[in-house]
């Protein structure tokens, strides 16, 4: 199916969407802080970023700004999986072209089917 990577410096986290996308099909990668996420994105070229916004070494808001600012990552789906919630915070990852923003902690229902559209749309764009 896709190959979604997870920026997450809790490791809970990953292990828990790993658990719930994996029996989907779906390929998870994971990375646990900013720079090294975006090491991989430019190298594995997931279908998918899932992407925690409070991390240390480059922080999600940082790695959003980086990877709409290089070619192969500027127009790659992102979803935002945080803590925060407050609507400045919502705004800007809008701006940065966040299709999807999921408050933490967060229903695997509710997940599984914002990654399932958000992976659909994918392949439709990729498919044109």
């Amino acid at each position: 199916m896709a190959r979604i990577l997870v920026v997450d410096d809790e490791p809970a986290i990953p292990r828990i969407i790993r658990l719930l996308l994996e029996p989907h099909g779906h390929e998870v990668l994971v990375a646990n802080d900013g720079s090294r996420g975006f090491a991989m994105a430019q190298r594995q070229v997931p279908d998918l970023i899932v992407l925690d916004l409070m991390m240390p070494v480059m922080d999600g808001t940082w790695l959003l700004k980086m990877l709409r600012g290089s070619e192969p990552t500027a127009s790659m789906p992102v979803m935002v999986l945080s803590a925060r919630s407050d609507d400045e915070t919502q705004h800007q990852c809008e701006a940065f072209g966040v299709q999807t923003y999921l408050q933490k902690p967060f229903q695997a229902e509710e997940f599984i089917g914002a990654v399932e559209k958000l992976v659909a749309a994918s392949a439709h764009r990729d498919a044109e």
